[in-house]
């Protein structure tokens, strides 16, 4: 059996991105707002919840865009996770 390199390939991408949904959705039904979310937008006391899911998409859309322009997929992918993971948090209230 000879397995090509494209196949292998697409067969890991799927692997790694439903591996990838399970720590989101996860971590999401873990989220602590208390806890989490200073580390990712610093003091979020004084915000409504509308600005706190605004700044939550302004820092993952900042992050990907930095992961573009370093042009390494690796860039922070945990930052980019729990911004993600916060964001789905956030978005479950």
């Amino acid at each position: 059996m000879t397995i090509r390199l494209p196949e292998l390939r697409a067969a890991f991408d799927e692997a790694a991105t439903r591996a990838t949904r399970r720590k989101i959705a996860l971590g999401a039904e873990l989220y602590d707002r208390a806890r989490h979310l200073a580390p990712l937008i610093g003091d979020w006391r004084h915000m409504t919840d509308a600005e706190i899911v605004t700044r939550l998409k302004i820092k993952l859309h900042a992050m990907q865009r930095l992961m573009l322009a370093t042009g390494h997929w690796t860039g922070d992918a945990n930052r980019v996770i729990a911004l993600r993971q916060a964001l789905a948090g956030e978005l479950r209230k």
